[in-house]
Protein backbone atom coordinates (compact mmCIF):
# COMPACT_ATOMS: atom_id res chain seq x y z
CA UNK A 1 0.00 0.00 0.00
CA UNK A 2 0.92 3.36 -0.61
CA UNK A 3 -0.27 5.95 2.26
CA UNK A 4 -0.55 9.54 0.46
CA UNK A 5 -0.09 11.63 3.91
CA UNK A 6 -2.56 9.19 5.38
CA UNK A 7 -5.63 10.42 2.97
CA UNK A 8 -5.71 7.54 0.58
CA UNK A 9 -4.31 4.13 0.34
CA UNK A 10 -4.38 2.42 -3.21
CA UNK A 11 -3.97 -1.30 -3.60
CA UNK A 12 0.12 -0.62 -4.71
CA UNK A 13 0.66 -4.57 -6.37
CA UNK A 14 -2.67 -5.01 -7.29
CA UNK A 15 -2.41 -2.05 -9.54
CA UNK A 16 0.87 -3.55 -11.25
CA UNK A 17 -0.92 -5.85 -14.03
CA UNK A 18 -3.17 -3.06 -14.47
CA UNK A 19 -0.95 0.04 -14.99
CA UNK A 20 -1.22 0.57 -18.78
CA UNK A 21 2.70 1.04 -19.88
CA UNK A 22 2.04 -1.24 -23.03
CA UNK A 23 3.83 -4.04 -21.68
CA UNK A 24 7.41 -2.10 -21.08
CA UNK A 25 6.76 -2.22 -17.69
CA UNK A 26 5.59 -5.74 -16.58
CA UNK A 27 4.59 -6.60 -12.86
CA UNK A 28 7.43 -8.18 -12.22
CA UNK A 29 9.99 -5.06 -13.11
CA UNK A 30 7.33 -2.64 -10.96
CA UNK A 31 8.02 -5.21 -7.85
CA UNK A 32 12.16 -5.09 -8.55
CA UNK A 33 11.34 -1.10 -9.03
CA UNK A 34 9.64 -1.17 -5.27
CA UNK A 35 12.20 -3.10 -3.84
CA UNK A 36 15.11 -1.01 -5.22
CA UNK A 37 12.94 2.07 -3.52
CA UNK A 38 12.99 0.37 -0.37
CA UNK A 39 16.34 -0.47 -0.25
CA UNK A 40 17.46 2.65 -1.57
CA UNK A 41 15.20 4.31 1.70
CA UNK A 42 13.26 6.23 -0.53
CA UNK A 43 10.76 4.27 0.19
CA UNK A 44 9.38 3.21 3.89
CA UNK A 45 7.12 0.46 4.53
CA UNK A 46 5.16 0.72 7.58
CA UNK A 47 2.38 -2.02 8.80
CA UNK A 48 2.72 -3.28 5.44
CA UNK A 49 1.84 -0.04 4.10
CA UNK A 50 4.47 1.86 1.79
CA UNK A 51 5.06 5.57 2.31
CA UNK A 52 6.49 7.91 0.04
CA UNK A 53 10.07 9.65 1.56
CA UNK A 54 9.78 13.24 1.56
CA UNK A 55 13.17 13.23 -0.34
CA UNK A 56 11.13 11.15 -2.68
CA UNK A 57 8.37 13.66 -2.86
CA UNK A 58 10.71 16.29 -3.48
CA UNK A 59 12.80 14.77 -6.54
CA UNK A 60 9.05 14.19 -7.68
CA UNK A 61 7.73 17.44 -7.56
CA UNK A 62 10.77 18.66 -10.03
CA UNK A 63 11.73 16.89 -13.38
CA UNK A 64 11.83 13.70 -14.13
CA UNK A 65 15.72 13.65 -14.22
CA UNK A 66 15.59 14.77 -10.42
CA UNK A 67 13.63 11.37 -9.41
CA UNK A 68 16.34 9.40 -11.59
CA UNK A 69 19.47 10.84 -10.38
CA UNK A 70 18.19 10.51 -6.96
CA UNK A 71 17.45 6.91 -6.91
CA UNK A 72 20.14 6.30 -9.00
CA UNK A 73 22.87 8.00 -6.12
CA UNK A 74 21.03 6.24 -3.22
CA UNK A 75 21.23 2.93 -5.29
CA UNK A 76 24.92 3.10 -5.69
CA UNK A 77 25.54 4.20 -1.88
CA UNK A 78 23.28 0.59 -1.23
CA UNK A 79 26.10 -0.96 -3.06
CA UNK A 80 29.42 -2.45 -0.98
CA UNK A 81 32.59 -1.32 -1.49
CA UNK A 82 33.76 -4.75 -2.71
CA UNK A 83 31.22 -4.07 -5.47
CA UNK A 84 32.50 -1.07 -6.63
CA UNK A 85 36.44 -1.86 -6.68
CA UNK A 86 38.02 -1.73 -9.89
CA UNK A 87 34.68 -0.66 -11.48
CA UNK A 88 33.74 2.72 -10.48
CA UNK A 89 31.14 3.94 -13.22
CA UNK A 90 32.37 6.86 -15.80
CA UNK A 91 30.88 9.97 -16.44
CA UNK A 92 29.99 8.21 -19.88
CA UNK A 93 28.59 5.43 -17.79
CA UNK A 94 26.22 7.46 -16.03
CA UNK A 95 24.93 10.33 -19.06
CA UNK A 96 21.87 8.39 -19.97
CA UNK A 97 20.44 7.88 -15.88
CA UNK A 98 22.23 11.11 -15.04
CA UNK A 99 21.72 13.87 -18.12
CA UNK A 100 23.00 17.13 -16.24
CA UNK A 101 26.44 17.13 -16.29
CA UNK A 102 27.16 19.06 -12.70
CA UNK A 103 24.95 16.46 -10.97
CA UNK A 104 26.31 13.44 -12.91
CA UNK A 105 30.55 15.24 -11.64
CA UNK A 106 29.16 15.16 -7.79
CA UNK A 107 28.12 11.89 -7.87
CA UNK A 108 31.20 10.88 -9.08
CA UNK A 109 33.15 12.70 -6.94
CA UNK A 110 31.04 11.24 -4.03
CA UNK A 111 31.44 7.55 -5.14
CA UNK A 112 34.89 7.99 -5.60
CA UNK A 113 35.34 9.37 -2.07
CA UNK A 114 33.54 6.29 -0.58
CA UNK A 115 35.49 4.25 -2.37
CA UNK A 116 38.81 5.77 -1.04
CA UNK A 117 37.27 6.47 2.73
CA UNK A 118 36.02 2.51 2.91
CA UNK A 119 39.24 1.22 1.14
CA UNK A 120 41.54 3.00 3.69
CA UNK A 121 39.51 1.68 6.56
CA UNK A 122 39.78 -1.73 5.48
CA UNK A 123 43.67 -1.45 4.69
CA UNK A 124 43.81 0.04 8.67
CA UNK A 125 41.77 -2.76 9.68
CA UNK A 126 43.80 -5.86 7.98
CA UNK A 127 47.05 -3.69 9.39
CA UNK A 128 45.86 -3.70 12.97
CA UNK A 129 44.29 -7.44 12.59
CA UNK A 130 47.89 -8.99 11.58
CA UNK A 131 49.77 -6.59 14.71
CA UNK A 132 47.35 -8.27 17.07
CA UNK A 133 47.75 -11.94 15.66
CA UNK A 134 51.57 -11.68 15.89
CA UNK A 135 51.62 -10.02 19.44
CA UNK A 136 49.23 -13.01 20.47
CA UNK A 137 51.80 -15.65 19.03
CA UNK A 138 54.53 -13.84 20.40
CA UNK A 139 52.96 -14.32 23.85
CA UNK A 140 51.95 -17.54 23.16
CA UNK A 141 55.39 -19.04 21.95
CA UNK A 142 56.86 -17.20 25.15
CA UNK A 143 54.70 -19.38 27.56
CA UNK A 144 51.98 -16.76 28.70
CA UNK A 145 48.85 -17.81 27.06
CA UNK A 146 46.93 -15.51 29.58
CA UNK A 147 48.96 -12.29 28.56
CA UNK A 148 48.01 -13.42 25.14
CA UNK A 149 44.27 -13.40 25.87
CA UNK A 150 44.66 -10.03 27.36
CA UNK A 151 45.92 -8.91 23.94
CA UNK A 152 43.17 -5.87 22.44
CA UNK A 153 42.12 -4.35 19.70
CA UNK A 154 40.72 -1.08 21.18
CA UNK A 155 40.32 0.30 18.07
CA UNK A 156 37.27 -1.09 18.12
CA UNK A 157 35.83 0.32 21.46
CA UNK A 158 37.31 4.08 20.61
CA UNK A 159 39.15 5.84 18.55
CA UNK A 160 40.02 8.66 21.14
CA UNK A 161 42.23 6.34 23.18
CA UNK A 162 45.57 7.40 20.96
CA UNK A 163 47.03 4.33 20.31
CA UNK A 164 44.99 1.18 18.40
CA UNK A 165 46.10 -1.92 20.51
CA UNK A 166 47.13 -2.98 23.99
CA UNK A 167 49.43 -5.93 24.01
CA UNK A 168 50.67 -7.11 27.99
CA UNK A 169 54.18 -7.03 28.70
CA UNK A 170 55.37 -9.91 30.38
CA UNK A 171 56.60 -7.72 33.37
CA UNK A 172 55.16 -3.94 33.65
CA UNK A 173 52.76 -1.88 32.22
CA UNK A 174 51.50 -2.90 28.95
CA UNK A 175 52.56 -1.66 25.49
CA UNK A 176 50.31 1.25 23.72
CA UNK A 177 50.65 0.27 20.02
CA UNK A 178 49.70 2.69 17.16
CA UNK A 179 49.03 0.94 14.07
CA UNK A 180 49.85 3.33 10.91
CA UNK A 181 49.05 1.07 7.24
CA UNK A 182 49.56 1.64 3.98
CA UNK A 183 49.28 -0.30 0.64
CA UNK A 184 51.61 1.39 -1.38
CA UNK A 185 54.84 -0.48 -2.73
CA UNK A 186 57.89 0.05 -1.00
CA UNK A 187 59.93 3.16 -1.71
CA UNK A 188 61.92 3.15 1.89
CA UNK A 189 59.39 5.50 3.31
CA UNK A 190 55.69 5.30 3.80
CA UNK A 191 53.29 8.36 4.27
CA UNK A 192 51.40 8.45 7.05
CA UNK A 193 48.68 10.59 9.27
CA UNK A 194 49.19 11.18 13.12
CA UNK A 195 46.16 13.04 15.09
CA UNK A 196 47.37 15.51 17.85
CA UNK A 197 45.53 13.04 20.18
CA UNK A 198 48.09 10.07 19.41
CA UNK A 199 51.06 12.53 19.74
CA UNK A 200 50.02 13.97 23.16
CA UNK A 201 49.06 9.89 24.05
CA UNK A 202 52.90 8.82 22.88
CA UNK A 203 54.55 12.33 24.64
CA UNK A 204 52.68 11.21 27.73
CA UNK A 205 54.03 7.57 27.69
CA UNK A 206 57.40 7.68 26.14
CA UNK A 207 58.39 4.48 27.17
CA UNK A 208 55.03 2.63 26.56
CA UNK A 209 53.52 3.81 23.00
CA UNK A 210 55.16 2.53 19.83
CA UNK A 211 53.96 4.10 16.32
CA UNK A 212 53.85 0.28 14.14
CA UNK A 213 54.19 0.27 10.75
CA UNK A 214 52.58 -2.27 8.41
CA UNK A 215 52.29 -2.61 4.81
CA UNK A 216 49.02 -4.38 2.93
CA UNK A 217 50.40 -6.74 0.08
CA UNK A 218 46.95 -8.28 -0.65
CA UNK A 219 43.54 -6.89 -0.12
CA UNK A 220 41.55 -9.63 -1.08
CA UNK A 221 43.75 -12.08 0.60
CA UNK A 222 44.19 -9.98 4.15
CA UNK A 223 47.99 -10.68 4.08
CA UNK A 224 50.10 -7.68 5.73
CA UNK A 225 53.96 -7.67 7.04
CA UNK A 226 55.26 -6.00 9.48
CA UNK A 227 57.38 -2.67 8.33
CA UNK A 228 59.03 -2.10 11.58
CA UNK A 229 58.37 0.08 14.97
CA UNK A 230 59.15 3.13 16.60
CA UNK A 231 58.79 4.88 19.35
CA UNK A 232 57.45 8.75 19.72
CA UNK A 233 60.80 10.43 20.25
CA UNK A 234 62.00 9.17 16.61
CA UNK A 235 59.36 10.74 14.58
CA UNK A 236 58.91 14.33 17.24
CA UNK A 237 61.04 15.94 14.37
CA UNK A 238 59.14 14.90 11.59
CA UNK A 239 56.14 16.61 13.57
CA UNK A 240 54.95 20.38 12.52
CA UNK A 241 55.55 23.26 14.62
CA UNK A 242 52.56 24.67 16.61
CA UNK A 243 52.21 28.65 16.08
CA UNK A 244 50.97 31.55 18.52
CA UNK A 245 47.35 31.26 18.25
CA UNK A 246 46.76 27.66 16.99
CA UNK A 247 48.16 24.30 17.09
CA UNK A 248 48.30 21.55 14.53
CA UNK A 249 45.25 18.82 14.70
CA UNK A 250 46.59 16.39 11.98
CA UNK A 251 49.85 15.57 10.30
CA UNK A 252 50.80 14.13 7.42
CA UNK A 253 54.65 12.65 8.03
CA UNK A 254 56.56 10.67 5.89
CA UNK A 255 57.82 8.30 7.58
CA UNK A 256 61.44 6.84 6.80
CA UNK A 257 61.73 2.91 7.14
CA UNK A 258 65.30 4.00 8.07
CA UNK A 259 64.12 4.81 12.16
CA UNK A 260 62.00 1.99 12.17
CA UNK A 261 63.08 -1.23 14.32
CA UNK A 262 62.52 -3.94 12.35
CA UNK A 263 59.44 -6.78 13.94
CA UNK A 264 57.28 -5.40 17.53
CA UNK A 265 58.38 -3.93 20.33
CA UNK A 266 59.08 -6.87 22.39
CA UNK A 267 56.70 -8.36 25.15
CA UNK A 268 59.95 -8.82 27.87
CA UNK A 269 61.03 -5.00 27.09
Amino acid sequence: MIDDEGSRRVDLRESYWRHASGGYYPDAELRRGEQLLLDCGLVEEQDGRLRLTPDLVEALEGTGNDGVTLVTARAFATLPTTALRGALPTSEDLSELVPDAAAREELLLALGRRYDNDRNSLIGEIGEDHVVDLVRAELRDLGHVELARGVRRVSLVSDQLGYDISAPRIAGVKRLLEVKTTASAEDGSALTYLSRNEHETGRRYPDDWFLVCCRVLNIQTRTAKIVGWCAHHQLAHLLPKDVEGGQWREAAIQIPDSILTPGLPRAGG
